[in-house]
C-alpha cells in the first residue's frame, strides 16, 4: 500500500518520469500499468538493468530493504527507503557507507514528521513556546496486529515487530527534539521494557530511554490498542507543554496556564507522504533539505531499537 501511495504521488509530479515499477503482487503490477508506467515486472535486477533509473524508491518488507537498496545503489541510483532503513544499526551503517562511497543520495522516509500536528508541534518547540525540552511520552500503534499481512509477524521478513515498525515514528520525533535541545542523540541506558510475543515478533513494548543529558523518553508501542490508529506524543518543557493527538490534534499549555487547542490544516491523508517524497526529490536535486539528515536519524533510531531488542530478547 505504501508503494502504491508513492507511485501515485510520483505519477502526478510533472518533473518526474516514472520508468518502471516492481512488485511481487499481480494486483499491484496491474495498478502500475493503469497509471501508465512503461515497464512493470516482478524482478528488481531486470528492472534496474532495462530502465536505468536515476532514483529508486524502496517500499517493501523491512528485511528486504538491505539487498534492494544495495542493488539500487550499485545500479547508480539515488534511493529513498521506507522506515526502518535496515533491521539493525549494522545494516543501516553499511548502507550509509555504500551510498557515500558511490557518491549517491540515500534517505529514509519520515512521513510522520510531516503530519500537520507534528509539524506544528515542532514549530512551537523551535519558537521556544515550551522552553527547554524535558521528558517525552509517546503512544504509537493500532489494534490490527492479528490482521496485519503475514510478513509483519515474520522475524525473517520484518526484523522485529511493532517496535521496529511503528516505534520508529516515536523515535524519529524524539531524535528531532533531542537534537534541537543540543542533547547528544545517544542512549544512556534502558530502564524498563516489556514485550508480549505474537508469532515470533513483539506486538507490544513499553520502554524508557534516557538521553545523555538525562531526559526521559517513554515508549508505548503496540499492535493491541483499541480500533483505529493511536499516535499520541506529550512533550514537556520548563515553561510549558504540548500534546499531539493524531494527524491534526494539537494543544498547548504554558506553565501554570490552561490547555489551548491549536487548529492545524488537514490537507488529507496523502499530504505527509507527498511532502516526504518532494523533500527527497529536492535532496536528490540540490543535496540539501530535511531529507539530507534522514540517514543520521535512521542510524540513531536503529541503535535505539537494537538496544531495546537486546533487552527484550536477551
Amino acid at each position: 500500500s505504501v508503494g502504491r501511495r508513492r507511485l501515485e504521488i510520483l505519477a502526478n509530479q510533472p518533473e518526474v518520469h516514472v520508468v518502471g515499477a516492481v512488485d511481487s503482487c499481480a494486483d499491484a503490477r496491474d495498478a502500475a500499468q493503469a497509471l501508465g508506467v512503461p515497464w512493470v515486472g516482478a524482478d528488481l535486477d531486470v528492472a534496474l538493468r532495462e530502465t536505468q533509473p536515476n532514483v529508486v524508491i524502496v517500499s517493501t518488507p523491512h528485511a528486504l530493504h538491505e539487498p534492494q537498496v544495495i542493488a539500487a545503489l550499485a545500479a547508480g541510483a539515488d534511493v529513498l527507503c521506507e522506515k526502518p532503513l535496515g533491521v539493525s544499526a549494522a545494516v543501516v551503517s553499511r548502507l550509509v557507507r555504500l551510498a557515500a562511497a558511490g557518491n549517491r543520495r540515500l534517505a529514509m522516509a519520515r512521513n510522520h514528521l510531516h503530519l500537520p500536528s507534528v509539524a506544528a508541534a515542532l514549530a512551537l518547540v523551535r519558537d521556544d513556546q515550551i522552553g527547554v525540552i524535558g521528558d517525552i511520552h509517546t503512544e504509537v500503534g493500532h489494534g490490527r496486529g492479528g490482521s496485519l499481512t503475514p510478513w509483519h509477524h515474520s522475524a525473517a521478513l520484518a526484523g522485529g515487530g511493532c517496535l521496529r515498525d511503528n516505534g520508529a515514528h516515536a523515535l524519529l520525533i524524539a531524535h528531532e527534539l533531542w537534537a534541537h535541545a543540543q542533547d547528544a542523540p545517544a542512549l544512556a541506558h534502558t530502564e524498563r521494557s516489556e514485550a508480549v510475543a505474537e508469532g515470533d515478533v513483539d506486538d507490544e513494548v513499553v520502554a524508557t530511554l534516557k538521553s545523555s543529558a538525562g531526559r526521559t523518553l517513554r515508549l508505548h508501542v503496540s499492535w493491541r490498542f483499541p480500533a483505529g490508529y493511536r499516535f499520541a506524543i506529550h512533550i514537556a518543557g520548563d515553561r510549558g507543554e504540548v500534546e499531539i493527538d493524531g494527524p491534526v490534534g494539537l494543544r498547548h499549555r504554558p506553565l501554570g496556564g490552561q490547555w489551548r487547542d491549536i487548529t492545524v490544516v488537514d490537507a488529507g491523508p496523502m499530504a505527509s507522504w507527498r511532502r516526504d517524497t518532494t523533500d527527497f526529490l529536492a535532496f536528490v536535486t540540490h543535496g540539501t533539505g530535511p531529507a539530507a539528515g534522514s540517514s543520521a536519524a535512521a542510524l540513531w533510531t536503529a541503535e535505539a531499537t537494537d538496544a531495546l531488542v537486546k533487552i527484550l530478547h536477551g
